[in-house]
């Protein structure tokens, strides 16, 4: 019996300090450092208007009124649920799937005025994973644009700068042949004051995947350590 208290005691302390340090010490510094360092992300970059919340940046909405960009459908419960954050589970040749994607299209280009032979983004009659996503393609946007102007009064290109003022920088950067890459797009990445650390000259190149994202004099790149030892 006494071998077993001794045993025990040494147990229990360990289980004591483990739960202090690890259940309530280390939450309670992780948070603190998060409030402090990052406190609209730690508290889940919350979107407020007038003092009020409204939304996340990182969770979409359900728009249905023609004034505002339509989201992305959602497979998320009723649409956009963070509590059932899922996506749909059908397969690409699901029946019921393909019978909703026409649905979609067909509903996506009759709010929108398009004539049926232009292609329709896909992410405008899918779901994402999560169901949650908030963001649209540039495509989708600027296809809203000419409905969005004319429901809120404004010129076509005005909405048109908006969406690209407020679209997300994407640029694509390769090492490699330029009689090849130029093909696609691709320019020196010099023209845009990138620069790499191997020196590639024209052989580096990039491409924006929207128009006039890239600032000019972007500073060197830097590729992970695992690619020089491909060499």
């Amino acid at each position: 019996m006494r071998l077993f208290i001794r045993q025990l005691r040494p147990a229990l302390l360990v289980a004591i300090v483990a739960s202090v340090i690890f259940g309530l010490a280390y939450p309670l510094v992780v948070t603190a450092i998060g409030q402090v360092a990052f406190n609209d992300k730690a508290d889940g970059s919350l979107i407020e208007v007038d003092g009020v919340v409204v939304g996340s940046e990182l969770l979409g909405q359900t728009f249905n009124s023609p004034t505002y960009f339509q989201s992305r459908p959602s497979a998320a419960g009723a649409g956009y649920d963070g509590s059932a954050s899922s996506g749909s589970n059908l397969g690409p040749t699901n029946p019921d799937f393909l019978a909703s994607i026409e649905e979609r299209v067909a509903a996506y280009r009759e709010a929108n005025g398009l004539s049926n032979d232009v292609a329709v983004p896909v992410d405008a009659v899918t779901a994402s994973g999560s169901g949650l996503d908030p963001a649209i393609s540039v495509a989708n946007a600027r296809l809203q644009a000419n409905r969005v102007a004319a429901e809120r009064g404004l010129d076509v290109d005005a909405v048109l700068t908006l969406i690209d003022d407020n679209t997300t920088d994407r640029t694509l950067v390769v090492l490699g042949e330029p009689a090849y890459y130029t093909r696609f797009g691709f320019r020196p990445a010099s023209a845009f004051g990138l620069s790499d650390e191997y020196g590639g000259g024209n052989a580096f190149q990039a491409k924006e995947l929207a128009a006039k994202r890239l600032p000019t004099g972007a500073g060197l790149v830097r590729y992970a350590t695992e690619f020089g030892s491909l060499g």
